[in-house]
């Protein structure tokens, strides 16, 4: 179908044209994923399939039917950096969130099904490599964004126990430890920062492993690396992205207000953390 198609269908507010399914559009729309066209990927394509699964005009079949090329597409290109085979992952990433956040609304999945999705997101949280967020010409890869979305949305999963939502903290924890390779200049902080505030809501993590989590983002090998980092390009750019992330973690905590008993004991925690970065603050 050329772009004008999918046009007129966003203009008729996402209705599947009459005589047709939504599953006769499906495999165009998941190649569509992976275009270098902006609105092709993002406006449309993504649109209109993220309304489809939300409108249930796919069946629960269908949707399943969708887990195992999304997997394969996390996959394709994986390890590179600065080509365009990074859109169809992180696109794919995001349908992902869309299927898990439907089951969160209307089950449809089993829990051997959604922790296999935790463990394909986990596994390329930490695989992925190219940190590009707006890219000229293209629109947005962001990678680390998209995971983060879908993290997130796992994180609010009946599924997942308190054991898998510690695996969610220790693989946003060393992402950002072994994050120099980039500045994260895009949000990305803000988005992994909704990830453990879905963690928070499940109430399931007490004060002591919240504390022990955030405290390993700040004192590998002593809090001298850290110190230091300055001496070292790679070092400096971790040190400042975990800075980011703790600084606008806290300050969602503070503004909320509304968090568990203990996301409030853990503001104190955050600001001594911080001072292991910042000690000249």
């Amino acid at each position: 179908m050329d772009k004008a198609f999918w046009q007129a269908i966003i203009k008729n507010d996402c209705i599947v044209p009459p005589g047709h399914t939504a599953g006769e559009y499906l495999d165009e729309l998941l190649q569509n994923l992976g275009s270098t066209d902006a609105e092709l990927r993002d406006e449309l394509s993504l649109t209109i399939l993220s309304i489809w699964l939300e409108g249930r005009a796919y069946t629960d079949a269908q949707m399943r039917g969708l887990l195992s090329p999304l997997f394969y597409n996390l996959n394709h290109g994986i390890g590179e950096n600065g080509t365009d085979r990074v859109f169809l992952r992180t696109f794919s990433a995001l349908i992902l969130a869309e299927l898990i956040h439907c089951d969160n609304q209307q089950p449809y999945l089993t829990q051997d099904e959604v922790l296999g999705v935790l463990e394909k997101a986990l596994t390329y949280l930490l695989a992925e490599k190219d940190p590009r967020g707006y890219v000229p010409g293209k629109g947005w890869a962001h990678a680390l964004a998209h995971t983060a979305d879908l993290l997130m949305v796992l994180s609010s999963s009946r599924h997942l126990t308190a054991e898998n939502l510690e695996e969610i903290l220790q693989a946003i924890e060393t992402r950002l430890v072994n994050s120099g390779h980039a500045i994260y200049t895009n949000d990305e902080d803000e988005r992994l920062v909704k990830v453990v505030s879905a963690i928070l809501e499940r109430d399931l993590l007490n004060i002591a492993k919240l504390t022990k989590w955030s405290q390993s983002l700040v004192q590998l090998e002593g809090s001298s690396r850290w110190k230091n980092a300055y001496l070292d390009e790679s070092h400096d750019r971790a040190r400042h992205n975990i800075k980011t992330f703790l600084r606008s973690l806290h300050y969602r905590l503070i503004k909320s207000g509304k968090q568990k008993v203990q996301a409030m004991e853990f503001i104190p925690v955050l600001q001594e953390n911080l001072k292991i970065l910042t000690p000249w603050a």
